[in-house]
């Protein structure tokens, strides 16, 4: 019973991904004057800077509003793939196990492994479940 509760868990977790890849959300800096849009990738689809904040004495400035649009636009994106997953595993990391898998635990974040496919211990891209 259990092992069919995981393989339908880690199919859940695999369609997640798929539509999180699919998404993009978009955030600003400096009051919109750099707007940056980012994929369920963490990949920058669009960089928007408003010319007006382009100024070759202070390129400081704009380097400086570019890496907190990026940085910004990463952890909405990071924060949405967590959302979605704890709605699939229900929070199974903050439990230290739960949903009959004693000792199983739930982490985010790149694993040893291959991040591109999914096998039965449900080491996936973004999530793995480790006994």
């Amino acid at each position: 019973k259990q092992l069919k509760q995981l393989q339908a868990m880690q199919a859940e977790m695999e369609r997640t991904q798929a539509e999180l890849a699919e998404k993009e959300l978009t955030t600003t800096a400096g009051g919109g004057a750099i707007e940056v849009t980012i994929n369920g990738n963490k990949e920058i689809t669009k960089l928007v800077i408003d010319k007006d904040v382009v100024d070759p004495d202070d390129v400081e400035m704009l380097q400086d509003l570019v890496i907190a649009a990026v940085n910004e636009a990463i952890r909405q994106i990071e924060d949405l793939a967590e959302s979605e997953m704890n709605k699939i595993t229900g929070g199974l990391g903050a439990m230290g196990g739960g949903m009959g898998f004693p000792g199983f635990s739930v982490r985010s974040g790149p694993s040893a492994g291959s991040m591109e496919s999914c096998s039965i211990r449900m080491r996936c891209r973004r999530w793995d479940i480790f006994p």
